[in-house]
């Protein structure tokens, strides 16, 4: 980090928050108000575009008048450098909190989502799209008051000021957020594709993670494109279906099928924003949860909350209990749960222990069972020391090698649970999400209650066939086979698969019930690694290996600079190596500039752009080498402006 300035311009520098390769980030104090600021500095040095970007985001924000929104207060040129005031907000980023609570419940999510939405609302009808809507550009003060903030790639919808900034094919904006249709083409502005981002974000809040995994890749560039990703229910069954109902219309590929404006979301998120009639109301709850204090009703009850159709029905079974059964017969319904089943079932979920047990010579009931439940919450566990599992012997389950314990059904609050079981010597641990009885109901593998079966089994070790094929990972061919392509790691030291397996007394060590360490090696791959473990019960293991390859490099340089290429008709491309990247053709220079692609043959197109009309170009193909170097070098013939193409 560079030295810190003691002064910017009127403003006494406290300390530095960041800095970059284009610039810095300072925290600062007003001269005359006492009041701290955020003074963001952008270095000359940096390309004409982000000066440009730089300005205007300046100039969009010091316009803006929305407590949601983070003011900006001054502009200005100091020497060589841009320089932002804005407005210090003491507290946390959406992506920070994410990263903290892991996933938020239903109603801090809405009551957070909505605050953005409303922010981003106000500046889509002054005309501004912000076009990089993510967690990281969302702050959230310790007071609870949600801001949104860096207008830096964000665009004007009523005139043309952007059009030096934005090329065709270029893509703008934080890969993970995009709409389908930014990815194509940056020009394909809408507010719409803030929508979209939007509901990634609102996805990434009650689930804990993006709904599109792992690197730009041309897969995951074609789950985006077909909206293809895995519904947030699914993966966190107490989202409810309002919140994923508004996530699905958000994140719709098409984009006529989304929301068009975000004052229509609210509308479809009512149950809970009701309760919170006030702005101020809204805030003590977001700062409530910020605490760490969860439950954000603003007059909690001590009963559990249920649906309507649960209450009436909740109401009538009460009434036929105390009224027809009286006393004890009400007494033995609620020793049968059928509280849980009726009033509570939007709280509280089912759960029955199944365990399946290798006969010995001990009797089932004679044998050592200790279960041990512990509840899970932000990571940090607590034994429910209060539950008692008691088992009794399921006949139905019953072979002449195997008997059955099963438990009584248990009811507990729903969430997350970590259970741990010791029978004899072996130890069985397995989490799991309880779901309320009211979501248990309808699927039909918990429709009695959630089961958890295992089985208690410890066979002889046995022989262990293995059985390999090496792939291509971008090609998913098969590799030819090589002596020296899989080794196993023994004795400290690897040995050659195809020696280990002819020295019959290391084969004889080959067994189940252990793990192994294997080792791929491939000529133009990387070499992979993978541990195994190979359970009691297992014979035969089959290993699926893909191997990534090498990268070759292209390199390319132009005279004159100013011509315009693609590869493989695109201004884009995947990188090469074992994290593959969607980036941007890099601008021509008269030096070389390096590209990084997986082996293969490309087609590289040059065109001469100095020329409006009769425009010419030329292509040709070229092969890129693992490991290997290739370069081009692209020149424009003087006589009838050709474009030249050297391949070397």
């Amino acid at each position: 980090m560079s030295k810190q300035p003691s002064k910017i311009g009127k403003y006494k520098i406290l300390s530095q928050i960041g800095e970059g390769g284009m610039g810095a980030v300072f925290k600062a104090e007003h001269p005359t108000l006492n009041r701290i600021v955020i003074i963001k500095k952008l270095t000359t040095a940096s390309s004409q575009d982000f000066i440009e970007r730089f300005r205007r985001e300046a100039k969009i924000m010091m316009d803006f008048r929305n407590e949601h929104i983070v003011q900006v207060y001054d502009h200005f040129k100091e020497g060589d450098s841009y320089f932002i005031v804005m407005e210090f907000v003491d507290g946390i980023t959406l992506e920070n909190l994410i990263q903290k609570k892991r996933y938020f419940s239903n109603q801090a999510a809405i009551l957070i989502f909505t605050e953005i939405c409303s922010a981003l609302k106000y500046a889509h009808d002054q005309m501004v799209i912000h076009r990089d809507i993510k967690p990281a550009n969302i702050l959230i003060s310790k007071e609870g008051v949600v801001k949104l903030v860096d207008f830096g790639v964000s665009t004007s919808l009523d005139n043309n000021s952007e059009e030096g900034l934005t090329k065709v094919g270029m893509t703008i904006g934080t890969p993970s957020y995009l709409a389908p249709e930014q990815i194509a083409n940056a020009k394909n502005r809408d507010k719409r594709t803030d929508i979209y981002s939007m509901g990634v974000m609102f996805y990434e809040m009650v689930v804990g993670k993006k709904p599109f995994q792992g690197g730009f890749t041309p897969e995951i560039i074609a789950s985006i494109e077909k909206g293809k990703y895995t519904l947030p229910r699914k993966i966190n069954p107490k989202i409810s279906p309002q919140i994923q109902k508004v996530i699905r219309k958000a994140m719709h590929h098409k984009v006529n099928k989304r929301f068009q404006d975000l004052g229509l979301i609210p509308a479809k998120l009512t149950k809970t924003l009701k309760k919170f009639p006030i702005q101020e109301d809204i805030n003590a709850a977001i700062k409530r949860y910020l605490e760490g204090k969860d439950e954000l009703e603003a007059a909690p009850s001590k009963l559990p909350k249920l649906s309507i159709p649960g209450r009436l029905f909740g109401i009538a079974i009460t009434i036929v209990l105390i009224s027809a059964f009286a006393g004890g017969t009400a007494f033995w319904a609620w020793q049968q749960g059928y509280h849980y089943e009726y009033l509570f079932s939007d709280d509280y979920g089912a759960l029955q222990i199944n365990i399946k047990i290798r006969k010995s010579r001990k009797e089932l009931h004679d044998l050592f069972l200790k279960p041990i439940l512990f509840s899970e919450n932000r990571g940090k566990l607590k034994q429910q020391n209060e539950i008692v599992f008691k088992f009794k012997q399921d006949n139905k389950g019953k072979s002449e090698f195997y008997g059955r314990l099963m438990s009584d059904k248990v009811y507990l609050k729903a969430g997350s649970y970590l259970a741990l079981f010791y029978v004899e010597n072996l130890q069985y641990r397995q989490n799991f999400y309880l779901a309320p009885r009211s979501f248990q109901k309808q699927q039909h593998d918990t429709r009695d209650a959630r089961q958890i079966a295992f089985t208690i089994d410890t066979p002889p070790q046995l022989p262990v066939k293995l059985i390999y094929k090496i792939t291509d990972s971008k090609t998913g061919r098969a590799l030819p086979q090589q002596n020296e392509a899989i080794a196993i790691y023994r004795n400290n030291s690897w040995i050659n698969w195809q020696a280990y397996i002819q020295n019959r007394d290391q084969l004889k060590q080959f067994k189940s019930g252990n793990r192994y360490q294997f080792r791929f090696k491939h000529k133009g791959y990387y070499t992979s690694f993978s541990n195994v473990t190979i359970q009691p019960e297992q014979s035969i293991l089959k290993l699926n290996i893909n191997l990534t390859p090498l990268p070759g490099e292209l390199f390319l340089k132009s005279d004159p600079v100013d011509l315009e290429i693609q590869v493989n008709s695109s201004t884009a491309y995947i990188s090469g190596g074992k994290t593959a990247q969607y980036k941007q053709l890099p601008s021509l220079a008269k030096s070389y500039q390096k590209l990084r692609l997986a082996p293969g043959e490309y087609f590289l197109t040059a065109r001469n752009r100095r020329l409006v009309f009769n425009a010419t170009s030329s292509t040709k193909k070229l092969t890129v080498k693992s490991g290997e170097k290739t370069y081009a070098d692209l020149s424009v013939n003087s006589l009838d402006q050709s474009v030249i193409i050297s391949i070397k």
